[in-house]
């Protein structure tokens, strides 16, 4: 509890009216301190909390709310201790933006204009996974600020506020974070999406950190076969990094645990990231073979997605070697074992690949049908990295 201010005295023979302001959490800390009837009139006290100070004897409560843009801006400015000039009016709107409109965020960041143009921390602020990673003052004193609120709250509420960072759209409602909170001590097959969809939008690091809570829940649960998957994802993130040693062992280790719980369609995930690894390193040969190990696994367990990755692996491979015709079959038979028994679509990826070859055998038209369902494909999927490179084979 902060130690209390007054304010407000006046001279001999005249009345006194007085102010007191206190900083606090718990009404029953604040409720001794208040001022008797006798004061009544003579005496206001003003008392800020993060939590609502149910059972006190208010007059009137005032919440704070996220302060307007126009607000924000002004706030900037003023911390900034300058005048707001025209031509930066657009850079101080992004940057209210940026900081979330939190006065929290707004002060630190406004100190910092007082030196620098406002376009130069919007560039920072954007650069940057979160907003305010790379202004090191600013992110320190915001931290601190949330680390109180944040080891006041029970376990479990400290548990489902994490939960709401792994949530991959702008905005949620109960019923997705309690979905996604539920399944997340078991590694369920909620938080695994949202991993997913953080791969692919390309947020490896989050994913990462998601996926690694993932392997550890499991752990703790026993579930070998979700540590298993758990250790594939990751070696498929090393990979996506360059880190094909690291993700080597991570697959390899996945096989091993794989292996002993017989989950045969996860045997083929992780053969299938061995071979992307040896193709990345450019060992066709060693991707060749286990590209193939992965397709055999992936037919015992009846896994349509599993075949659909390894034949385009192999496919790859044969549109390297120059052995196109070939290359054009498997590329086939992946969009076909991908998606059609099952769902009734077709996977993108062979689809583009299949795109490849009929550039290459300079078959344009048919290039040109496979790259747009490709794009259609990724789309419907919300793959934009997908969409990219389908727009540059098109461009192509």
């Amino acid at each position: 509890m902060g130690r209390p201010g007054r304010a407000g005295s006046g001279g001999p023979g005249r009345r006194t009216r007085r102010c007191c302001c206190w900083t606090t959490r718990d009404a029953g800390r604040i409720a001794p301190l208040l001022p008797g009837s006798s004061f009544h009139g003579r005496c206001a006290v003003i008392v800020t909390s993060r939590n609502r100070l149910n059972g006190l004897d208010t007059t009137l409560d005032v919440p704070v709310e996220l302060l307007e843009p126009e607000a924000a801006v002004e706030l900037l400015v003023r911390v900034a201790g300058r005048g707001s000039d025209e031509p930066s009016s657009g850079a101080l709107a992004e940057l209210a933006r940026l900081c979330g409109y939190l006065a929290l965020a707004l002060r630190p960041v406004g100190a910092l204009l007082a030196d620098l143009d406002a376009g130069t921390p919007v560039r920072v602020m954007r650069s940057a996974n979160r907003p305010l990673e790379r202004l090191t003052e600013a992110d320190l004193e915001a931290a601190a600020a949330f680390t109180v609120s944040y080891e006041a709250l029970t376990a479990d509420l400290q548990r489902t506020l994490r939960t709401c960072v792994w949530h991959p759209g702008p905005d949620f409602d109960a019923g997705s974070i309690g979905a996604l909170a539920d399944s997340w001590e078991l590694g369920g097959d909620s938080a695994v999406r949202t991993a997913q969809l953080l791969y692919v939008e390309g947020q490896y690091e989050h994913a990462g950190v998601l996926y690694e809570q993932v392997r550890a829940a499991a752990a703790r649960a026993g579930d070998e076969r979700a540590r298993g998957r758990a250790f594939t994802a990751l070696g498929d993130l090393a990979r996506s990094t360059g880190r094909h040693d690291e993700a080597d062992a991570l697959f390899g280790t996945a096989l091993e645990i794989l292996g002993g719980v017989a989950d045969t369609a996860g045997e083929a995930d992780a053969l299938r990231g061995l071979g992307e690894t040896a193709r990345a390193r450019g060992d066709q040969d060693t991707a060749s073979a286990h590209f193939t190990a992965a397709l055999a696994r992936a037919r015992q367990a009846d896994d349509a997605a599993g075949q659909g990755y390894a034949l385009t692996g192999l496919a790859h491979i044969a549109r390297k070697r120059g052995e196109l015709d070939a290359a054009g079959r498997l590329f086939a038979e992946a969009a076909e074992s991908s998606g059609a028994r099952t769902t009734g679509s077709v996977w993108p990826t062979p689809v583009r690949g299949l795109g490849h070859v009929r550039r290459a055998l300079r078959e344009f038209d048919a290039a040109e049908r496979c790259f747009r369902d490709a794009m259609a494909l990724h789309q419907r999927a919300g793959n934009r990295f997908g969409q990219a490179y389908a727009l540059t084979a098109l461009g192509a």
